[in-house]
């Protein structure tokens, strides 16, 4: 009975979904003009980034990257979706203009928490804003998401599992905001390396449309193809090396708008808890890395909000020297089987989709696991510490003059310096001195250096001396036998 339903799902997405796409609703004639207008618009916004100095300047700490980079990719990723959009709205069999007024409603609030967020993109953009001011600005954008929800009664319907009550839709309504919150700076998040935010985004637009197919949500299959469209118009120009960037105008932009249609693509699905983790597997790989950000720096006690090195991105091409080319592609193929999960768990029953659900949960941790995450987070820092030794007193035995009295002082400045009655010590000068008979001085010293010298002693024994230390104090040892000395630190 399982499969059955299985294949009817297949059949069902094959015969009526793709046909009402791409013949009814034009869709893939308004993704093919959003392409288009991406890479005619690309080398503009780069020459207009060239002519105002509009650059991504590599800092040697988190921007790595070769020269100065434009990041006005973001503005032309917005104006060809939107052109796209509108066409489609306009001259295509879409009924938006037409259509139920809570769809145009709901319609106007996601185009007012959109500007929000693209001025917010291009003021962060320009003058590196606080991230206390950023989320100021998205919860507020969010908020709009959540009242044109609740206006038009797309917000109840979305958490409307089994016995819903107010309890549950208050607790939607926190994750929704955080949801909305946490996604659009997700995005900006992997956005660390050239064509992997865009790639990513790429195909999760690709696998949230195929599942807004398969739950006959033909809007939001049309806005996810058109944003594909123009997601591979901007690859080209921002695969490795990168000529354009997209900014966080572009990453906050994308971030949003995946968020908003992933959360209203739930509606479109039946009613269970797996239905809400289809949209949250397909965006698996930005959401995993900001989540596993957040944990780790908590852990660690560091600031959760603060930038680090440790993205998976950046543990992936350490863990396995790999390019960064090689390390794009692998991530890309993650990203894939993220949402090729996403759309099964979409299109397979409930039991199954917890099995899927599980075993996707487990794949996860062992990437990260391979990555050393494990490690990372619960393993505790290795701290730079000083071993302070105490002078001691030594009595050990010398072929010449009987008992030496060996005292061993230790400075600050992780200097070492040895002392001995009998015929020959070490210091941290590097100075032998001898008489004018070619033995040691008065006192018998054949002092060797702090920097790797030997001196020999009236005994034909060496001294040698190979100094490792840091001047900051982190670790010294002395080795002490009677013949010879070495300083290791």
């Amino acid at each position: 009975m399982t499969v059955l339903l299985f294949l009817e799902n297949i059949g069902k997405l094959a015969s009526v979904a793709f046909a009402q796409v791409i013949i009814s609703n034009q869709a893939m004639l308004y993704t093919c003009v959003s392409f288009l207008l991406a890479v005619t618009l690309m080398p503009v916004c780069i020459n207009v980034a060239n002519r105002h100095g509009l650059y991504d300047t590599p800092d040697g700490k988190r921007k790595t990257h070769l020269g100065n980079i434009p990041y006005t990719g973001g503005f032309c990723i917005i104006f060809a979706f939107l052109t796209g959009m509108g066409l489609m709205i306009a001259f295509g069999n879409e009924p938006l203009l037409h259509g139920p007024p809570d769809l145009v409603t709901m319609f106007i609030y996601l185009a007012e928490a959109t500007v929000i967020i693209v001025l917010l993109g291009i003021f962060d953009d320009l003058r590196d804003l606080k991230y206390t001011t950023k989320f100021i600005y998205q919860f507020f954008a969010a908020s709009l998401i959540i009242l044109g929800a609740i206006k038009v009664g797309l917000f109840p319907s979305v958490f409307d599992i089994a016995d819903s009550n107010a309890i549950v839709y208050s607790l939607g309504a926190v994750i929704s905001m955080l949801w909305f919150v946490g996604m659009t700076n997700a995005v900006n998040m992997i956005d660390g390396m050239d064509g992997l935010a865009g790639g990513s985004t790429l195909l999760s637009a690709i696998g949230l449309g195929a599942v807004a197919l398969m739950w006959d949500n033909v809007l939001i299959a049309s806005v996810m193809f058109v944003l594909a469209g123009t997601l591979f118009g901007f690859i080209l120009y921002n695969r490795h090396p990168a000529r354009v960037f997209m900014g966080d105008t572009g990453s906050m932009f994308l971030g949003f708008i995946l968020a908003v249609f992933g959360w209203m693509l739930v509606d479109s699905g039946p009613k269970s808890i797996v239905a809400m983790f289809v949209p949250i597997a397909i965006l698996g790989l930005p959401i995993t890395d900001t989540l596993l950000a957040f944990f780790r720096r908590l852990v660690r006690g560091k600031n959760p909000f603060s930038a680090d090195l440790f993205h998976i991105h950046h543990m992936m091409k350490l863990k396995f020297n790999l390019s960064v080319k090689q390390t794009v592609a692998w991530l890309q193929v993650v990203s894939f089987g993220l949402a090729g999960f996403g759309f099964l768990m979409a299109i397979v029953p409930e039991p199954i989709g917890w099995v899927l659900l599980s075993v996707l949960s487990l794949g996860m941790l062992g990437f990260l696991h391979a990555l050393g995450y494990t490690s990372l987070i619960f393993k505790k820092p290795a701290t730079k510490h000083v071993v302070v030794y105490k002078p001691a007193t030594l009595t050990v035995p010398h072929p010449m003059n009987g008992d030496a009295l060996v005292s061993v002082l230790h400075a600050k400045n992780g200097a070492n310096a040895r002392t001995m009655n009998g015929k020959h010590s070490s210091n941290g000068n590097g100075a032998a001195l001898k008489n004018g008979n070619g033995h040691s001085n008065g006192n018998g010293y054949h002092p060797s250096n702090g920097h790797g010298m030997h001196a020999t002693n009236g005994n034909g024994h060496t001294s040698p001396n190979g100094s490792k230390h840091d001047s900051h104090g982190e670790e010294q040892q002395t080795r002490e036998s009677g013949d010879s000395s070495s300083n290791a630190s």
